[in-house]
């Protein structure tokens, strides 16, 4: 039964949808002016001390980050993302353009932009010991390639064809990811039945005063492409992609859409000992 998600949307804000890309980049240099100082400090709730956040499960463990689950002095649930140092000295945290802040500020340009991100709280650095970014805890919200494992082939359908109406709007607001694998996308199901994305990992965002192009549109596609559960299907996939070019007879859509993206897709899977994905037939 399909008639629960006849609602669905790409968790966007109507009123922002046509905003100016130039005067949104220019809230963004606004944002950007509050950091001053050495190892500048960023907090949206009233400052506390670090060191009395207390850890109370791990997310993610190994590469460049640590991910955990802490719990604050009034007892709530947070997430702490620690990025690590990659010199002793590092002079973009020194100056206050560290993996912490720019993800703080990306999200925050992400949700003036009406889209669904964690909400910051928190941003800071320390000489020698990486960056540190204290945000939302989404509770209960399954990443994208879990969600996919656990819905049959109609729902995957319907699914895949939101996220690439949502992913071209996302597009559409002069926003490249640059890194939107599956496992940075969560899927919020709406009390309303319907369907919407929320967006993680900003450290490596873009905003742009112009529609992402193709070049750079066709990495993120790769990204989320290639991250799908392997068990979907080649008509799933070929779905997701022909709901975001909307077509999918042309001889352009295929060369300069499908075929790339297969291409890229298959080359961030080789860089992770992944099986590569077979070649969609054309029709």
């Amino acid at each position: 039964n399909l008639s629960p998600w006849t609602n669905i949307h790409s968790g966007m804000s109507n009123s922002l949808l046509h905003y100016p890309h130039k005067k949104q980049c220019e809230l963004d240099r606004i944002g950007r002016k509050e950091i001053a100082g050495f190892h500048p400090e960023i907090w949206r709730i009233p400052k506390i001390d670090p060191n009395s956040l207390v850890e109370k499960k791990v997310l993610k463990e190994g590469g460049p980050s640590r991910v955990c689950v802490v719990e604050n002095q009034e007892g709530h649930n947070l997430v702490l993302k620690s990025y690590k140092p990659t010199r002793r000295f590092d002079i973009r945290d020194f100056f206050g353009h560290s993996k912490a802040i720019r993800s703080l500020l990306s999200a925050e340009a992400i949700q003036r932009r009406g889209f669904q991100a964690a909400s910051p709280f928190a941003a800071w650095s320390k000489p020698a010991k990486g960056s540190f970014l204290l945000m939302e805890k989404m509770d209960k919200l399954p990443k994208l390639q879990d969600y996919l494992d656990s819905i049959d082939f109609a729902l995957q359908t319907l699914c895949l064809s939101a996220l690439a109406k949502w992913t071209k709007a996302f597009h559409g607001c002069g926003v490249w990811h640059r890194d939107l694998k599956p496992s940075n996308v969560l899927v919020d199901e709406q009390p309303s039945a319907a369907l919407s994305f929320v967006i993680l990992d900003h450290d490596r965002n873009r905003f742009l005063e112009t529609n992402v192009p193709r070049s750079k549109a066709i990495r993120d596609l790769a990204a989320l492409y290639g991250g799908f559960p392997d068990s979907l299907s080649p008509k799933c996939r070929l779905t997701f992609l022909e709901a975001y070019c909307d077509e999918n007879s042309s001889s352009s859509f295929w060369e300069s859409w499908v075929r790339p993206i297969e291409k890229l897709a298959n080359q961030r899977r080789h860089k992770r000992n992944q099986l590569p994905l077979p070649q969609l037939d054309k029709p």
